[in-house]
C-alpha cells in the first residue's frame, strides 16, 4: 500500500451580502425589523 498525500482542500466559505439590511417597515414576515437589536 503506497501512503500518497492527498492534496489539501481549501475549507468552504460562506458569503453572505445583506443588501437593504434594515430598510423594510416591521412587519410579520420581516425577521430583521423585528428583531431587538440594540443600534
Amino acid at each position: 500500500m503506497v501512503n500518497e498525500k492527498q492534496p489539501v482542500r481549501p475549507k468552504p466559505i460562506v458569503l453572505i451580502v445583506l443588501d437593504g439590511w434594515g430598510i423594510a417597515t416591521p412587519y410579520a414576515g420581516n425577521a430583521i425589523g423585528l428583531a431587538d437589536t440594540p443600534n
